[in-house]
C-alpha cells in the first residue's frame, strides 16, 4: 500500500526544473511556514519540501548521481541545503528524529526547531535512539517545562520554553461581555479524508470519538440546564463535523451553536471571549490554559482503548499527574463532571488564575508577542 502511495504522490507533486537560489533562511518542510515568514524577509526564505508536494528535479538527478551509502532521501535533503547556502535552518517539525542530525553536518548552519503540538508519544519517538545518533540544533523552542525535560534527555542544544508560537501571536484579550459561556473544542477529523490505518473503517473511527460521544450530549444539557450557551469551536470548514455534534445533541436542544474554523486569530480569540473552554486532549485546550482561561480537561479518550494504550490519552502527558485534579480527570463519572464544570465556571479569574499558576508553565507557557523568540533571532542578526 505505501509503495502506491508513493507512485500517487509523485504523479500528483509539483516539478521545479531549475536548481533552488540561494537564500539566507530554509524552512525545513511546508508546515507552518506561512507564520515562519512572518519572522522574516519573504524574499529571504526558501521552502524545503520533504512530503513529495514538490520535487526539485535537478537536484533529484544529482542526487541519485552521489554514489554513497545514504538514502537518496537523505542525499536530496543536503544537496537542496547546499545550493540554497543558508544561514538558517528551521522547522515546525519538531518530532522528525532526521532533522536533529543536520547540525552534525552543517556546523556553520544555525539549525531552529519549534514544537508544533502536543507530543505525548515523545519517548516512543526516541526510543531506538543512542548517544552516536549525536543529535542536536542550535535552539529548540517547546511549549513548557515538561516538554524541555523530556526532550533534553535526547537532544543537545539551547532548549527555550517559548510556549506555542502560534498562541503567542495573538494578544490576549479580556473578556468582558457578561455573559456566560461554555467552549467546547473540537478534534473532529472526518475519517474520509485520512489516510491513516487508525481511521480505516467505521469501527475505529467510532472507538477513537467515544470521549465526544460521552461528553457532548452532557455538556448541551448542563448548560441548557444552567442557562449557559454552549458554543463549539470547529476544527474544520468541512460540514460533516456540525452534522456530527449536531446528531449528538438533538434537535431538542437549541442553546448551542457551531463555530466552523476560519482562522488561526478567530479561533484564539474565541478562547477570550468564553467563560471556560472544554477540552478533551487538544492543544488548543492546553494553550487555552496559557491564556489564563478556566478549563475543564475530561482526558478519557484512553477508556476506549486497551490498558497497554489507554495512559496514551492522560492528562498532561508526557510527565504523570495524578488520575484527577481540580480541573481535569483521565475517567469519567457524571460527579466528576459535575464537579469539574461547577468549579471552572463559577471560579472567579483571580482565583483561576491562583490555581493555574501551579501548572501553566509546567504544561503550557505563554509569551505574548514571541518576545524570547524574536530577541534570539535578533541576536543571531536574522530578525526581519
Amino acid at each position: 500500500m505505501r509503495i502506491f502511495s508513493q507512485i500517487k504522490s509523485l504523479i500528483l507533486c509539483k516539478w521545479k526544473f531549475t536548481l533552488p537560489k540561494k537564500k539566507k533562511i530554509l524552512i525545513y518542510d511546508e508546515s507552518n511556514s506561512d507564520l515562519l515568514i512572518r519572522f522574516f524577509k519573504k524574499e529571504d526564505c526558501e521552502i524545503l519540501h520533504t512530503r513529495l508536494e514538490e520535487i526539485n528535479i535537478l537536484v533529484l538527478l544529482i542526487s541519485i548521481l552521489k554514489f554513497d551509502k545514504n538514502k537518496l532521501s537523505k542525499k536530496y535533503v543536503y544537496q537542496y541545503i547546499h545550493y540554497v547556502k543558508p544561514k538558517l535552518i528551521i522547522t515546525f517539525i519538531d518530532n522528525r528524529i532526521s532533522y536533529y542530525k543536520l547540525k552534525e553536518k552543517l556546523k556553520n548552519i544555525k539549525i531552529i526547531s519549534i514544537q508544533n503540538g502536543l507530543r505525548t508519544e515523545i519517548f516512543e519517538l526516541f526510543k531506538n535512539v543512542t548517544e552516536k545518533d549525536n543529535l542536536s540544533v542550535d535552539y529548540l523552542f517547546v511549549m513548557d517545562e515538561n516538554i524541555k525535560k523530556c526532550y533534553s534527555k535526547f537532544i543537545k542544544g539551547n532548549i527555550v520554553v517559548s510556549g506555542s508560537i502560534k498562541n503567542n501571536l495573538i494578544p490576549i484579550k479580556k473578556n468582558n461581555s457578561g455573559l456566560k459561556k461554555l467552549l467546547f473544542i473540537s478534534q473532529y477529523i472526518n475519517p474520509s479524508s485520512l489516510k491513516l490505518s487508525l481511521w480505516r473503517t467505521k469501527t475505529s473511527f467510532e472507538k477513537h470519538f467515544n470521549a465526544e460521544n460521552v461528553l457532548i450530549p452532557l455538556l448541551a444539557n448542563y448548560c441548557k440546564k444552567h442557562k449557559i450557551h454552549f458554543e463549539i469551536c470547529g476544527n474544520s470548514k468541512d460540514n460533516n463535523e456540525a452534522f456530527f455534534y449536531k446528531s449528538l445533541i438533538g434537535e431538542k436542544n437549541n442553546n448551542w451553536s457551531f463555530h466552523p474554523k476560519v482562522d488561526m486569530k478567530t479561533t484564539y480569540e474565541m478562547l477570550d471571549k468564553t467563560s471556560a473552554v472544554v477540552f478533551i486532549d487538544s492543544t488548543l485546550g492546553y494553550e487555552a490554559l496559557s491564556r489564563g482561561i478556566p478549563v475543564a480537561a475530561f482526558s478519557i479518550r484512553g477508556e476506549s482503548y486497551s490498558n497497554s494504550d489507554r495512559h496514551k490519552y492522560n492528562f498532561g502527558l508526557p510527565m504523570k499527574y495524578s488520575d484527577h485534579g481540580p480541573f481535569w480527570t483521565n475517567h469519567f463519572d457524571e460527579n466528576t463532571f459535575n464537579k469539574i464544570l461547577n468549579f471552572v465556571l463559577n471560579i472567579s479569574r483571580e482565583d483561576w488564575k491562583k490555581v493555574c499558576t501551579n501548572y501553566a508553565k509546567e504544561i503550557s507557557a505563554y509569551d505574548e508577542g514571541n518576545s524570547k523568540f524574536k530577541n534570539i533571532l535578533s541576536s543571531l542578526e536574522l530578525y526581519n
